[in-house]
């Protein structure tokens, strides 16, 4: 393998891997966030950025409409970075769906009717140029979001996160900056390094926090008396109020309804119970369903599921039998001969 084919293949790979982590992000269906999405479409429209860049260094002959692509993604990626930096996790602000739709549209429009096929000479001197000048005002508007971001509820999601890809970001257009007076395929090497670092630095970080909270909630922890007391007092909540039969019900839920702090309550179920929330909850759903089972003979099974809080008749058959060892059915024809 030669040097400049080393050099295609580390780029890239940096160029697949974002494209694969784009996907699962905007495909993905459970916990999916408005934060995710944007993200996804950013890393996508980025990787099409430097793709591009890859093969037209190496390449050197390409479709300039795929010239034209890579351009118009340069401008879109500063578009998504000002959205992701105002995004919260369900809500994105009106203004910001504006920009997602308003700015591909008119650049596909002006794509359409100025193609850079045919007006290489102005694309190269002139529209390239405004280009940079749009990314570069972009650019600046999300710093300027991201600094006020501790005085808006919405933009406050996620601020780590958020500042690291700001930084990646710019770091990414400083080293294709410094690609056109040092070597062009500077920008897209550099693009790989930076991802894999960025990510490192992330997912360290993730390891990094998740030790803290543990250490900050390990000296926290609830008086025995106290313990056994809020155990009592949340068993007799749930069950005279049926909370269980909220399918969408959540940890927060509860928490906030037993006045405890989230981390609080499952460190309460963790180390007095040895349990978390989803078999705490489903303790109850399990009684219920029992008890609906050989008294509601003229609901079916799956109904008689649903009744008890659970969001699918698969999901209710799999608790069912890890919690009593039988399915409903046979929960019912053995309960059924005995009485």
């Amino acid at each position: 393998m030669t040097y400049t084919n080393l050099l295609f293949f580390f780029a890239t790979l940096g160029v697949f891997n974002v494209i694969v982590i784009a996907a699962i992000l905007i495909t993905r269906r459970k916990n999916r966030e408005v934060f995710q999405m944007v993200l996804g479409l950013l890393l996508l429209s980025l990787a099409t950025r430097v793709g591009v860049s890859c093969f037209y260094f190496f390449e050197r002959i390409i479709h300039p409409t795929i010239i034209q692509i890579g351009m118009t993604a340069n401008v879109l990626s500063g578009v998504l970075l000002y959205v992701l930096m105002g995004t919260g996790k369900r809500k994105l602000r009106e203004i910001d769906k504006q920009q997602l739709f308003l700015v591909p549209v008119l650049l596909l429009a002006f794509g359409l009717i100025y193609p850079f096929s045919q007006h290489f000479q102005v694309w190269d001197w002139r529209i390239r140029f405004v280009f940079h000048g749009i990314l570069t005002a972009y650019l600046i508007a999300a710093g300027l979001r991201l600094r006020n971001q501790d005085g808006q509820r919405t933009s406050a999601y996620r601020p780590r996160t958020k500042k690291l890809i700001y930084i990646v970001f710019v770091l990414q257009c400083l080293s294709f900056a410094t690609s056109l007076f040092v070597n062009y395929i500077l920008g897209p090497v550099l693009f790989s390094l930076i991802f894999y670092a960025a990510s490192i630095y992330y997912f360290f970080g993730i390891e990094q926090n998740r030790r803290e909270v543990a250490d900050r909630y390990a000296n926290k922890k609830i008086a025995a008396k106290e313990a056994t007391a809020l155990l009592a007092k949340m068993d007799l909540l749930i069950y005279e109020s049926h909370l269980y039969t909220n399918k969408n019900l959540k940890v927060a839920d509860l928490a906030r309804q037993m006045q405890l702090g989230r981390h609080q309550l499952s460190q309460l179920l963790n180390d007095n119970l040895g349990i978390g929330f989803s078999d705490y909850i489903n303790r109850f759903r399990i009684e219920k369903s029992k008890d609906l089972l050989l008294t509601k003979r003229n609901l079916s099974i799956e109904g008689i599921g649903y009744e008890s809080g659970f969001n699918s008749k698969s999901t209710f058959f799999t608790t069912f039998k890890k919690y009593t060892g039988l399915t409903p059915k046979h929960y019912i024809e053995k309960n059924s001969v005995q009485d």
